[in-house]
């Protein structure tokens, strides 16, 4: 299926909904069981999140701005330390305004925009819609692996 600029407007606006109510089992579940080692808290996990939205989704729709395609190298940032990290409402509330920045911007382009692309050493070539789906599908994972930590912890 080809998904839509619209369709993945939408899967990104969706995340922050869906990872608060991840984050807030996950939370829980972390209050009585405690966070495996190696494991991230709801917490971390939610920077983590807040900064790949800065530092690599913003970045790189960024690069998309000039005439030359961007090639992208793989980027994994950790976890944030943040006063905004003081609490898991505190943590969302920030992912939220962060991806609701990146929305805001994403239905700001022109055909012209939408038609850009850049070049992954991991995925290969994108254009925005697909690299919109390489986004998702990260939080994706992020979100649905700390809905199955919270429910194996239960």
């Amino acid at each position: 299926m080809n998904t839509t600029r619209q369709e993945a407007i939408d899967r990104l606006a969706s995340a922050p909904a869906r990872l608060a109510a991840a984050a807030g089992a996950l939370e829980a579940a972390e209050a009585v069981s405690g966070t495996p080692a190696g494991e991230w808290t709801a917490r971390q996990g939610i920077g983590h999140l807040c900064r790949v939205e800065i530092e690599v989704f913003a970045s790189r729709l960024s690069s998309l701005e000039g005439d030359v395609p961007p090639s992208w190298v793989w980027q994994e940032p950790g976890t944030a330390d943040a006063s905004w990290m003081a609490t898991t409402e505190t943590a969302v509330a920030e992912f939220a305004a962060r991806r609701a920045a990146t929305v805001a911007r994403l239905r700001t382009l022109g055909d012209a925009d939408w038609a850009k692309w850049g070049d992954h050493a991991t995925f290969g070539r994108r254009d925005v819609v697909g690299y919109l789906g390489v986004m998702a599908d990260h939080d994706d994972e992020h979100i649905t692996g700390m809905h199955a930590r919270a429910v194996a912890a239960a």
